[in-house]
């Protein structure tokens, strides 16, 4: 259990300096100046609403989790000392 909760707060971590790194691009590539006949903005045109974050931060919380389970349950099946033994 204490892996899987460890698995956690990594992908809680990555999806918060996520956040905070996409959003940033976001920002910045929405205040490059375009010239485009087509386009009625001047800006590169960017939708991202808290949606968006919402399901990256779950596909963020669900793979580091699933990441995290998959080894600790395995590791879960072994015995300790025979662990130990083959580690020598």
């Amino acid at each position: 259990m204490i892996f899987v909760v460890e698995a956690l707060i990594i992908g809680l971590v990555g999806a918060l300096t996520g956040f905070a790194l996409g959003h940033l691009l976001c920002r910045g590539l929405g205040a490059i100046r375009i010239t485009n006949p087509f386009i009625d903005s001047d800006h590169l045109p960017l939708a991202y609403t808290y949606v968006h974050y919402l399901m990256a931060g779950a596909v963020a919380l669900v793979s580091s989790v699933a990441a995290g389970y998959a080894p600790a349950r395995k590791a879960a099946r072994e015995h300790p000392v025979e662990i130990i033994r083959g580690a020598t």
